[in-house]
């Protein structure tokens, strides 16, 4: 019903990712284009065209495993008490990143580059990106991703 609402009611359509840990990249984005090719028939059938966003998490680094430690590292700098950073906190904060790391937005600035494209292709028109938000960060993300591409 509420897939129906959306086709009926809506402009846009900020999907989610699958939230089981052991989901692939490879099947996340298979959802993803499963999801926008339901939603178009659904929103062909009131003679509507729905536009589709994604929030993904978004990290550079050497690969995919050194962009997500990176930015659990640049988190922790913001915890108010480092003396907190046990296992089991550190696990916290990944399942709380780990949907959204399903997207294919963390690695090397080229792979990054080439996953917003096939978001593209897929008629993803808008990625609203979590990150983390300190001043250099941000300014490798333009220079590096959104710039460079």
């Amino acid at each position: 019903r509420g897939r129906d609402f959306i086709a009926e009611s809506s402009d846009w359509w900020f999907m989610s990712l699958p939230r089981e840990p052991e989901t692939t990249h490879a099947e996340a984005m298979r959802f993803v284009e499963e999801s926008i090719a339901d939603m178009t028939r659904r929103a062909a059938r009131f003679g509507r065209k729905v536009r589709f966003g994604l929030n993904p998490f978004m990290a550079l680094g050497a690969d995919a495993d050194s962009a997500l430690k990176d930015a659990v590292d640049a988190i922790f700098a913001y915890e108010p008490d480092p003396g907190e950073r046990g296992v089991e906190r550190v696990r916290q904060i990944e399942r709380r990143m780990l949907p959204a790391t399903k997207a294919g937005l963390i690695g090397k600035a080229s792979d990054v580059r080439a996953q917003v494209r096939r978001f593209g292709d897929m008629g993803v028109e808008l990625l609203l990106l979590k990150f983390v938000p300190d001043l250099a960060n941000v300014r490798r993300l333009g220079a590096e991703v959104l710039m460079a591409g």
